[in-house]
């Protein structure tokens, strides 16, 4: 139950990114978007799953795709961003974790600069003119309000998630574990997105899943059971979505 919320919910930050930045978006639209284009990431790069709900509500609504990419990134960013946040509180479970801690928090920092400081977007809009002199080029941003707008979703998102991911580790386990043991798939699934290489974060996911259970005195061979049900757990999701997104798309596409 929580896993199909998430994916809701997941459809939810879509479309609040889109009406609250004046694209507005019907939500059947946003469960469309993202369930019909969910399994693109499993192709390398993962720029498919971005291009395949920009190009659904482009030839829907004809809304500029500079400016979809634009929302699309930025949802992405903040997920990755939150997931991490959810990720270091998971890290307090662990003894003598400091260092990975702080390279951990580090990098959230960093990534904290590029999602609320107006220089990365003015470094990259100089560097983009500087390479098409013949052409201006403008690019869309998301304000500072917007995107603090958008936050509260993406905690809630986090939150659903990382419960039913305690519960899928609580139901397969005969000994008690801590809460925040499901606050390390957030961190997971981020650092399985940004490793671009990896379809879907395969394997990434799973070996820093593995790594800290084992680092919480859970046997390796529980650990990596739990890793592979993850991902299977997961999977479910992504069919529930794509079914959903399916017959939304049938149902209210218009046609």
């Amino acid at each position: 139950a929580l896993l199909f919320l998430g994916f809701i919910l997941l459809c939810v930050r879509w479309f609040m990114i889109n009406n609250i930045s004046n694209s507005n978006i019907k939500f059947f639209d946003a469960i469309s978007s993202v369930g019909l284009s969910v399994f693109a990431k499993y192709i390398p790069g993962k720029f498919l799953v971005v291009v395949g709900k920009i190009g659904y509500i482009n030839k829907k609504y004809n809304y500029p795709n500079d400016k979809l990419i634009t929302y699309a990134l930025m949802d992405q960013f903040i997920a990755i961003w939150m997931g991490i946040a959810f990720g270091i509180i998971g890290l307090n479970y662990i003894i003598n974790y400091q260092f990975i801690g702080y390279l951990i928090l580090a990098f959230w920092l960093l990534l904290s600069f590029f999602i609320f400081s107006y220089k990365p977007y003015l470094w990259t809009q100089n560097v983009l003119n500087r390479f098409f002199q013949k052409k201006k080029i403008e690019l869309p941003r998301i304000p500072v309000n917007v995107t603090i707008k958008i936050i509260p979703f993406h905690v809630i998102y986090w939150f659903v998630i990382a419960n039913g991911f305690y519960f899928l580790i609580s139901s397969m386990l005969t000994t008690e574990v801590s809460y925040l043991t499901g606050y390390i798939f957030p961190i997971a699934v981020s650092i399985g997105i940004i490793s671009i290489i990896a379809p879907g974060g395969i394997g990434v996911r799973e070996t820093i899943i593995v790594g800290y259970l084992s680092f919480m005195g859970i046997d390796i061979n529980d650990a990596v059971t739990i890793s592979v049900a993850s991902r299977l757990w997961f999977l479910i999701g992504e069919i529930f979505i794509f079914i959903l997104g399916f017959i939304t798309d049938r149902l209210f596409s218009g046609k």
